[in-house]
């Protein structure tokens, strides 16, 4: 079966330096913000072939429960493939 990388998906406090950053390291191009999508903070953009997606913390929101410490970074991958 042939995958591609659809998405990766992050958490963060800061969404909007974050999303700069990416921009400004890597030449990400920023396809959309939304101030408030259901509940937090939320970028998409482009690197290359792969978006990035840049959500806040929700108000609220409890740490994992396997690194209490950890409710920021990289939350998933998203593949894209032709038939589930």
């Amino acid at each position: 079966m042939e995958f591609g990388y659809d998405h990766v998906h992050f958490v963060c406090r800061d969404v909007p330096a974050m999303a700069e950053y990416f921009e400004r390291v890597f030449g990400a191009e920023s396809l959309s913000f939304d101030p408030d999508l259901k509940g937090a903070p939320n970028a998409v953009l482009r690197l290359g072939p792969v978006r990035l997606f840049v959500r806040g913390v929700r108000p609220g929101e409890s740490p994992d429960a396997a690194a209490p410490g950890l409710v920021e970074g990289l939350d998933h991958f998203g593949l894209a493939v032709e038939d589930v």
